[in-house]
């Protein structure tokens, strides 16, 4: 923690990988690893230390909301989406964990419109998903068009036609 919180990070990372390697079955171990993985921009293995620290304990919904956040960045929407269910069964009064998964599922059936359109032919480089009307694009201003139509929620596609959906 005090590598980490020095901005020390890849020595934090070796600690983390020597201290879980010498104790697989530690749960806060994994999800220490977790968070300085992320931190390091190691997506792929952030998901991985978070799905082993789940499947020692039973999680609870912070830890279920974490995980989801590192599948996304990983590229693993179902994983995501399944972790954020997961969270809201536990906490089910909590209103942003179901929220939170309602839009895990539309950026998967965006993504998934996306592929289905591209497999059809179609330039899908400028489409984006936009959650937040008038919200910057999620990937980083690489596409998409980034401006708001005041529907909040809604699917938003531009396939460089100027057309939007």
């Amino acid at each position: 923690a005090a590598l980490h919180g020095a901005r020390r990070v890849d020595e934090a990372l070796e600690v983390l990988r020597t201290g879980a390697s010498l104790s697989p079955t530690t749960p806060f171990m994994l999800q220490n690893l977790a968070t300085v993985a992320a931190d390091a921009g190691r997506s792929a293995e952030s998901a991985s230390a978070w799905r082993q620290a789940l499947a020692l304990r039973p999680p609870t919904a912070a830890s279920f909301r974490a995980a989801a956040a590192a599948f996304e960045r990983a590229g693993e929407l179902a994983e995501a989406s399944r972790a954020l269910a997961s969270a809201a069964e536990r906490e089910p009064s909590n209103w942003q964990h179901h929220y939170a998964h309602a839009h895990a599922l539309m950026r998967m059936a965006a993504t998934e419109a996306a592929e289905v359109a591209s497999d059809a032919g179609h330039n899908t480089a400028g489409w984006a998903l936009e959650l937040v009307p008038g919200a910057p694009p999620r990937d980083g201003g690489r596409g998409g068009s980034g401006g708001g139509s005041g529907d909040s929620g809604v699917i938003k596609t531009d396939g460089g036609n100027g057309v939007t959906h």
